[in-house]
């Protein structure tokens, strides 16, 4: 079971303020009432984690009547959702040095949106057992840039393909696009992967200049 300060931080919830629980999985047959006298005995500045054995559906319009913000957290749904693979993936963005934010923005180009909180709980938690990718020596290597949003400034994600294996090789996120970070990602490409007989794939001529200032086919 995930500690539940990762409900907290998934959910946004303030994590400055005192955390009470509530288990309602082993309450008597009435959990809506017990929910709400707990509620009513806790201050305004706490907030509740409540466990249910299933989403407590009678228990939103009386929340709602006395003002309080919830949300609901469905474990199961939750890990449908988000593959191991993709958690990984994650992962893997974070130790090549992108941010939280930055991760998180990249995320929904492979059909997933989670919160920069869950993407932090999957860092601690999966970090020790993601191994480096290894190293390889492809014989074709898509290269391509990829604008994102972030905090409202765009900044440009650079990707290597290995088109044999269909796996990532590296990522980096840019605050600009153009000839120069376009060499600073092939050549930190270069610097993890034996590419001396690689053939580029590219789309753009800023990629062909880079590749002649590093020394590279295309």
């Amino acid at each position: 079971m995930p500690a539940i300060t990762s409900y907290v931080d998934e959910v946004e919830a303030p994590t400055d303020r005192p955390l009470e629980t509530l288990d309602a999985r082993e309450l008597p047959p009435q959990p809506l009432e017990n929910a709400l006298e707990r509620l009513a005995d806790l201050g305004d500045e706490v907030v509740l984690v409540q466990r249910n054995d299933r989403a407590p559906q009678h228990l939103y319009p009386q929340l709602d009547d006395r003002g309080y913000t919830y949300e609901t957290i469905d474990e199961c749904e939750k890990r449908k959702q988000t593959a191991t693979s993709v958690r990984v993936f994650a992962v893997c963005l974070h130790a090549t040095g992108c941010s939280l934010r930055e991760t998180q923005a990249i995320l929904p180009f492979i059909g997933v949106e989670r919160s920069h909180h869950a993407i932090w709980y999957w860092v601690h938690r999966l970090a020790d057992s993601v191994t480096d990718p290894p190293t390889a020596q492809p014989s074709r290597v898509a290269i391509d840039k990829t604008a994102v949003e972030i905090n409202c400034d765009w900044s440009w994600v650079y990707d290597a393909i290995n088109l044999d294996s269909r796996l990532i090789r590296d990522v980096a996120v840019f605050g600009r696009r153009g000839t120069d970070p376009a060499v600073a990602f092939l050549h930190r490409v270069t610097e993890k992967h034996d590419l001396g007989d690689t053939v580029y794939l590219v789309d753009c001529y800023g990629y062909l200049v880079a590749l002649s200032r590093l020394g590279l086919g295309s």
